[in-house]
Protein backbone atom coordinates (compact mmCIF):
# COMPACT_ATOMS: atom_id res chain seq x y z
CA UNK A 1 0.00 0.00 0.00
CA UNK A 2 1.49 3.34 -1.04
CA UNK A 3 1.71 6.39 1.23
CA UNK A 4 -0.88 9.14 0.92
CA UNK A 5 -0.98 12.34 2.95
CA UNK A 6 -4.03 12.90 5.12
CA UNK A 7 -5.63 15.82 6.91
CA UNK A 8 -4.03 16.31 10.37
CA UNK A 9 -7.46 17.18 11.81
CA UNK A 10 -9.96 14.64 10.43
CA UNK A 11 -7.53 12.13 8.81
CA UNK A 12 -9.30 12.43 5.49
CA UNK A 13 -7.50 12.00 2.18
CA UNK A 14 -9.76 14.51 0.41
CA UNK A 15 -7.00 17.17 0.18
CA UNK A 16 -6.09 19.67 -2.51
CA UNK A 17 -2.89 21.75 -2.92
CA UNK A 18 -3.79 25.21 -4.19
CA UNK A 19 -2.27 28.64 -4.74
CA UNK A 20 -3.80 31.57 -2.92
CA UNK A 21 -4.30 34.27 -5.55
CA UNK A 22 -4.77 36.88 -2.85
CA UNK A 23 -1.33 36.31 -1.28
CA UNK A 24 1.49 37.38 -3.65
CA UNK A 25 5.03 36.46 -2.66
CA UNK A 26 6.85 38.19 -5.52
CA UNK A 27 8.52 36.92 -8.62
CA UNK A 28 5.18 35.76 -10.00
CA UNK A 29 4.65 33.34 -7.13
CA UNK A 30 1.64 33.05 -4.83
CA UNK A 31 1.32 31.52 -1.41
CA UNK A 32 0.65 27.77 -1.42
CA UNK A 33 -2.04 26.30 0.84
CA UNK A 34 -3.39 22.81 1.60
CA UNK A 35 -7.18 22.70 1.69
CA UNK A 36 -9.22 19.81 3.21
CA UNK A 37 -12.66 19.56 1.63
CA UNK A 38 -14.02 17.29 4.39
CA UNK A 39 -13.49 19.41 7.51
CA UNK A 40 -12.51 22.73 5.83
CA UNK A 41 -9.08 23.05 7.45
CA UNK A 42 -6.47 25.11 5.53
CA UNK A 43 -2.75 24.75 6.08
CA UNK A 44 -0.79 27.84 4.84
CA UNK A 45 2.82 27.98 3.83
CA UNK A 46 4.91 25.64 1.77
CA UNK A 47 7.32 24.96 4.64
CA UNK A 48 4.54 23.88 7.00
CA UNK A 49 2.98 21.65 4.37
CA UNK A 50 6.36 19.98 3.71
CA UNK A 51 6.94 19.48 7.43
CA UNK A 52 3.53 17.84 7.90
CA UNK A 53 4.18 15.63 4.88
CA UNK A 54 7.50 14.38 6.25
CA UNK A 55 6.04 13.69 9.68
CA UNK A 56 3.20 11.59 8.27
CA UNK A 57 5.57 9.72 5.95
CA UNK A 58 7.92 8.73 8.79
CA UNK A 59 4.98 7.57 10.88
CA UNK A 60 3.55 5.55 7.98
CA UNK A 61 6.91 3.81 7.34
CA UNK A 62 7.17 2.94 11.03
CA UNK A 63 3.69 1.43 11.05
CA UNK A 64 4.37 -0.48 7.82
CA UNK A 65 7.52 -1.98 9.35
CA UNK A 66 5.60 -3.02 12.45
CA UNK A 67 2.93 -4.63 10.28
CA UNK A 68 5.57 -6.60 8.37
CA UNK A 69 7.20 -7.82 11.59
CA UNK A 70 3.84 -8.81 13.04
CA UNK A 71 2.98 -10.75 9.87
CA UNK A 72 6.37 -12.51 9.95
CA UNK A 73 5.84 -13.56 13.57
CA UNK A 74 2.36 -14.88 12.74
CA UNK A 75 3.76 -16.95 9.84
CA UNK A 76 6.49 -18.37 12.09
CA UNK A 77 3.95 -19.31 14.76
CA UNK A 78 1.76 -21.08 12.23
CA UNK A 79 4.77 -23.00 10.90
CA UNK A 80 5.76 -24.05 14.43
CA UNK A 81 2.27 -25.28 15.21
CA UNK A 82 2.15 -27.19 11.94
CA UNK A 83 5.49 -28.88 12.74
CA UNK A 84 4.35 -29.98 16.21
CA UNK A 85 0.94 -31.14 15.11
CA UNK A 86 1.00 -34.87 14.18
CA UNK A 87 0.18 -35.64 10.65
CA UNK A 88 -3.01 -37.59 10.11
CA UNK A 89 -2.58 -41.21 9.17
CA UNK A 90 -3.58 -42.09 5.66
CA UNK A 91 -6.92 -43.76 5.44
CA UNK A 92 -6.79 -47.45 4.53
CA UNK A 93 -8.07 -48.28 1.15
CA UNK A 94 -11.35 -50.18 1.17
CA UNK A 95 -11.05 -53.87 0.44
CA UNK A 96 -12.21 -55.02 -2.93
CA UNK A 97 -15.74 -56.33 -2.80
CA UNK A 98 -16.17 -60.05 -3.43
CA UNK A 99 -17.68 -60.84 -6.81
CA UNK A 100 -21.38 -61.53 -6.64
CA UNK A 101 -22.14 -65.04 -7.93
CA UNK A 102 -24.47 -65.20 -10.88
CA UNK A 103 -27.96 -66.42 -9.98
CA UNK A 104 -28.62 -70.05 -10.85
CA UNK A 105 -31.55 -70.55 -13.21
CA UNK A 106 -34.60 -72.13 -11.60
CA UNK A 107 -35.49 -75.64 -12.75
CA UNK A 108 -38.28 -75.86 -15.27
CA UNK A 109 -41.62 -76.95 -13.84
CA UNK A 110 -42.89 -80.32 -15.05
CA UNK A 111 -46.48 -80.69 -16.20
CA UNK A 112 -48.61 -82.63 -13.66
CA UNK A 113 -49.60 -86.14 -14.65
CA UNK A 114 -53.31 -86.58 -15.52
CA UNK A 115 -55.35 -88.38 -12.87
CA UNK A 116 -56.86 -91.72 -13.88
CA UNK A 117 -60.58 -91.64 -14.54
CA UNK A 118 -62.52 -94.14 -12.40
CA UNK A 119 -65.92 -95.25 -13.73
CA UNK A 120 -68.63 -94.98 -11.09
CA UNK A 121 -72.06 -96.60 -11.21
CA UNK A 122 -74.93 -94.20 -11.53
CA UNK A 123 -77.30 -94.30 -8.52
CA UNK A 124 -80.75 -95.68 -9.22
CA UNK A 125 -83.52 -93.13 -8.66
CA UNK A 126 -85.74 -93.76 -5.64
CA UNK A 127 -89.45 -94.41 -6.24
CA UNK A 128 -91.64 -91.33 -5.80
CA UNK A 129 -93.35 -91.06 -2.44
CA UNK A 130 -97.09 -91.22 -2.28
CA UNK A 131 -98.55 -87.78 -2.29
CA UNK A 132 -100.76 -86.82 0.63
CA UNK A 133 -104.36 -85.90 -0.13
CA UNK A 134 -104.98 -82.14 0.03
CA UNK A 135 -106.31 -80.97 3.33
CA UNK A 136 -109.83 -79.81 3.32
CA UNK A 137 -110.29 -76.12 3.53
CA UNK A 138 -111.27 -75.09 7.01
CA UNK A 139 -113.98 -72.55 7.06
CA UNK A 140 -113.61 -69.83 9.61
CA UNK A 141 -116.52 -69.58 11.88
CA UNK A 142 -117.07 -66.14 13.12
CA UNK A 143 -119.19 -65.58 16.15
CA UNK A 144 -120.54 -62.04 16.42
CA UNK A 145 -120.53 -62.35 20.19
CA UNK A 146 -116.76 -62.97 20.21
CA UNK A 147 -115.77 -59.91 18.16
CA UNK A 148 -114.00 -57.08 20.03
CA UNK A 149 -115.31 -53.58 19.48
CA UNK A 150 -112.63 -50.98 18.54
CA UNK A 151 -111.55 -48.59 21.27
CA UNK A 152 -112.54 -44.96 20.88
CA UNK A 153 -109.64 -42.54 20.16
CA UNK A 154 -108.14 -40.92 23.20
CA UNK A 155 -108.75 -37.18 23.36
CA UNK A 156 -106.38 -35.04 25.43
CA UNK A 157 -107.67 -32.23 27.56
CA UNK A 158 -105.45 -29.68 25.81
CA UNK A 159 -106.72 -30.74 22.36
CA UNK A 160 -110.37 -30.23 23.27
CA UNK A 161 -112.08 -27.49 21.31
CA UNK A 162 -112.10 -24.07 22.85
CA UNK A 163 -115.88 -23.78 22.63
CA UNK A 164 -116.35 -26.77 24.98
CA UNK A 165 -113.65 -25.65 27.43
CA UNK A 166 -115.13 -22.23 28.23
CA UNK A 167 -117.67 -19.83 26.73
CA UNK A 168 -116.25 -17.43 24.19
CA UNK A 169 -115.69 -13.96 25.55
CA UNK A 170 -116.91 -11.23 23.27
CA UNK A 171 -114.55 -8.31 22.66
CA UNK A 172 -115.79 -5.14 24.34
CA UNK A 173 -115.61 -1.85 22.48
CA UNK A 174 -112.65 0.35 23.27
CA UNK A 175 -113.25 2.93 25.95
CA UNK A 176 -111.31 5.89 27.15
CA UNK A 177 -108.13 5.06 29.10
CA UNK A 178 -108.68 5.01 32.81
CA UNK A 179 -106.52 6.81 35.28
CA UNK A 180 -104.95 3.61 36.58
CA UNK A 181 -104.88 0.22 34.93
CA UNK A 182 -106.49 -2.41 37.12
CA UNK A 183 -104.70 -5.73 37.43
CA UNK A 184 -106.09 -8.42 35.20
CA UNK A 185 -108.40 -10.84 36.92
CA UNK A 186 -107.24 -14.37 37.42
CA UNK A 187 -108.52 -16.67 34.62
CA UNK A 188 -111.32 -18.94 35.72
CA UNK A 189 -110.72 -22.69 35.48
CA UNK A 190 -112.59 -24.55 32.78
CA UNK A 191 -114.92 -27.49 33.27
CA UNK A 192 -112.15 -30.05 32.67
CA UNK A 193 -109.83 -28.38 35.19
CA UNK A 194 -107.60 -26.50 32.69
CA UNK A 195 -107.08 -22.73 33.00
CA UNK A 196 -107.92 -20.46 30.09
CA UNK A 197 -105.28 -18.18 28.57
CA UNK A 198 -105.08 -14.73 30.26
CA UNK A 199 -105.01 -12.82 26.95
CA UNK A 200 -108.47 -11.36 26.33
CA UNK A 201 -108.72 -12.47 22.67
CA UNK A 202 -107.54 -16.04 23.26
CA UNK A 203 -109.65 -18.94 24.58
CA UNK A 204 -107.00 -21.67 24.47
CA UNK A 205 -106.00 -23.54 27.65
CA UNK A 206 -102.94 -22.16 29.42
CA UNK A 207 -99.69 -24.05 29.70
CA UNK A 208 -98.66 -25.75 32.98
CA UNK A 209 -97.26 -23.30 35.56
CA UNK A 210 -98.30 -20.35 33.37
CA UNK A 211 -101.36 -18.22 32.72
CA UNK A 212 -100.76 -17.95 28.95
CA UNK A 213 -101.10 -20.55 26.27
CA UNK A 214 -97.98 -19.45 24.39
CA UNK A 215 -95.22 -16.88 24.26
CA UNK A 216 -97.11 -14.96 21.59
CA UNK A 217 -100.08 -14.23 23.92
CA UNK A 218 -97.67 -13.18 26.69
CA UNK A 219 -95.97 -10.67 24.37
CA UNK A 220 -99.34 -9.33 23.18
CA UNK A 221 -100.45 -8.72 26.76
CA UNK A 222 -97.17 -6.97 27.60
CA UNK A 223 -97.42 -4.70 24.55
CA UNK A 224 -101.05 -3.82 25.43
CA UNK A 225 -100.10 -2.84 29.00
CA UNK A 226 -97.19 -0.76 27.70
CA UNK A 227 -99.51 1.10 25.26
CA UNK A 228 -102.00 1.74 28.08
CA UNK A 229 -99.25 3.22 30.26
CA UNK A 230 -98.13 5.49 27.41
CA UNK A 231 -101.69 6.72 26.83
CA UNK A 232 -102.12 7.38 30.55
CA UNK A 233 -98.86 9.31 30.72
CA UNK A 234 -99.83 11.36 27.66
CA UNK A 235 -103.22 12.21 29.18
CA UNK A 236 -101.60 13.29 32.47
CA UNK A 237 -99.15 15.49 30.56
CA UNK A 238 -101.95 17.18 28.60
CA UNK A 239 -103.89 17.83 31.79
CA UNK A 240 -100.82 19.33 33.44
CA UNK A 241 -100.03 21.60 30.46
CA UNK A 242 -103.67 22.76 30.09
CA UNK A 243 -104.15 23.63 33.78
CA UNK A 244 -104.12 27.40 34.53
CA UNK A 245 -101.00 28.70 36.23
Amino acid sequence: MSFRMRCPKCHSSNLDLEEDQRAFLGGGRHQVLLHCYTCGMILYGEARIQEEFERQRVEWEKQAKERQERAARARAARAARAAVRPRPKPRPKPAAAAPVPAPTPAPAKQAPEPEPVVATAEPTPAPPAASKPPEAAVEKVTDPSLTVAPKPPRVHAEAAPAAEAAPKVEAKPKTKPKAKAKPAAEPAPAADGSIECAWKSCVKPARPNSKYCSRNCSNKNARARHAARKREKKTDTQKTDGAPA
